[in-house]
């Protein structure tokens, strides 16, 4: 067997290339790319242990216990699945793939840097239809204005999220937007459990804690809940009525859930969103910018980004700001 990247290019399914998706089940079932089979590399629990893992002790943490979860006869029965339909399909291609849009902490990483540029946080607003604060959003001239006195500060290149020009009720400057949609790419990907926890705190447990901080635990809460469906809502040209009536279900299960003290419900409605919705999204947004030949620096997880990002600041003269 050999090894490579593919793009998921269109051709993959005109062509009707055999597909052999190594996700975990509960992946798989909440999308897969048509005519795709499912010969995982890891169960739902191993998953689950190894999504544990990497949240509470880091990368190499997750990593050991894949490989002690994945071994012996384990590892060969699941190789062997892979030989049989591939000796079926010599044509056949290997996948699995990860998001890197929402619930990626791009956030965090860029205040990690001397060189970050937080625009979501001048604009009090996260950068998506759920990213609406309790507090109202800033005017646009002090939004201008705080972004101004960020980049005064800083005499070397810059570091910011991929942002649309608007971000929540304000715009980036024409010029400034202009120069981050042309400036090279570092790309954070991470597997959907590690997505849905960082979800789970920003869109839940923060969020929550914010509208009760800000209005009183009663009145709190029901503008926190208020806020999450009327964002579902804003999706439905997007979504699709049956989509949303589906979602719209399972977030009110969730809500129920939570109200009983288990806020893990949430995954219910926020992995289908991620997967059927913010993915897709996210890889049309970087067909695009393929297309368009701009360059990307490094592709990995988030601390291998974080490290990337570093390096690349480091090797830029410090004249002349830039954007990455």
């Amino acid at each position: 067997m050999s090894g490579g990247s593919v793009a998921p290019e269109a051709a993959l399914i005109r062509h009707e290339v055999p597909l052999i998706d190594v996700r975990a089940p509960v992946e798989f079932a909440d999308g897969a790319l048509p005519g795709a089979v499912n010969l995982p590399l890891m169960n739902d629990d191993e998953r689950h242990q190894v999504g544990i893992a990497y949240k509470q002790h880091g990368q190499a943490a997750a990593i050991a216990l894949g490989e002690k979860l994945i071994s012996g006869e384990v590892k060969a029965a699941r190789i062997a699945a892979w030989r049989s339909y591939l000796a079926r399909h010599p044509q056949a291609l290997i996948y699995c793939f990860r998001g890197g849009l929402t619930g990626c902490a791009k956030t965090v990483l860029i205040n990690r840097l001397e060189s970050g540029v937080d625009l979501e946080g001048f604009a009090n607003h996260k950068g998506s239809a759920f990213g609406r604060m309790p507090d109202p959003p800033p005017p646009q001239i002090d939004f201008e204005h705080a972004l101004a006195k960020r980049l005064m500060a800083l005499s070397g290149p810059l570091t910011l999220e991929d942002e649309s020009r608007r971000v929540g009720s304000v715009n980036v400057p024409l010029s400034f937007w202009q120069a981050m949609e042309k400036a090279p790419r570092i790309r954070v990907e991470m597997s959907l459990d590690w997505r849905l926890a960082q979800l789970q705190q920003d869109y839940i447990i923060d969020l929550e804690r914010a509208h009760c901080a800000r209005f009183g635990e009663e009145e709190g809460w029901y503008r926190m809940r208020e806020q999450l469906g009327n964002a579902l809502l804003r999706l439905k040209k997007r979504l699709g009525s049956a989509r949303l009536a589906r979602l719209q279900r399972l977030q009110a299960l969730a809500f129920a859930a939570h109200e009983r003290g288990d806020r893990q419900a949430h995954e219910a409605w926020l992995a289908p969103l991620l997967t059927e919705y913010y993915d897709p999204l996210y890889r049309h947004h970087l067909k695009r910018h393929q297309d368009a030949g701009l360059h990307e620096l490094h592709v990995g997880d988030w601390d291998s980004c974080l490290a990337a990002a570093r390096q690349w600041q480091a090797q830029q003269p410090v004249a002349g700001n830039g954007g990455a």
